[in-house]
């Protein structure tokens, strides 16, 4: 039987760190562009905005942190988030000729796939989610 101090010193699933990782990566890089994009737009610069793909990339930074508190909705929002971003590569896949944009987003669409895999299969980065608080905090 494990004591009270144990449970509380159970680690977050490896997974669970790596998603954070990539989430937190991916919504301050979508920031960055969009802070160049706004500026350079200021100076009189033709910018072209997408705002589908931005509002999906700053939507990563809260349920980044999220899934980094093991906060339940996060795991939800984790799933429709990268949902939505694996069905948009798809349809910009369909609407692209073929060229570098294309094995670009082709490469893009791996990161959904293996997060929404790692999170379906695996009942451990389930009952983190779900287990009582103080088991995390």
């Amino acid at each position: 039987m494990q004591s009270t101090n144990q449970l509380m010193q159970r680690k977050r699933p490896l997974g669970v760190i790596l998603c954070t990782v990539w989430m937190g990566f991916w919504g301050l890089t979508i920031c960055f562009i969009l802070v160049a994009l706004v500026l350079a737009w200021s100076h009189g610069a033709p910018v072209q905005f997408n705002v589908v793909a931005d509002v999906l990339g700053l939507a990563h930074l809260p349920i980044a942190w999220g899934v980094w508190k093991l906060k339940s909705w996060a795991y939800g929002a984790t799933l429709v988030l990268q949902g939505a971003m694996f069905l948009y590569c798809i349809i910009q896949l369909a609407s692209a000729p073929a060229s570098a944009l294309t094995t670009s987003l082709q490469n893009v669409i791996i990161m959904p796939v293996l997060i929404m895999g790692y999170l379906l299969v695996k009942r451990n980065v389930y009952a983190a989610f779900y287990s009582p608080k103080s088991l995390y905090e």
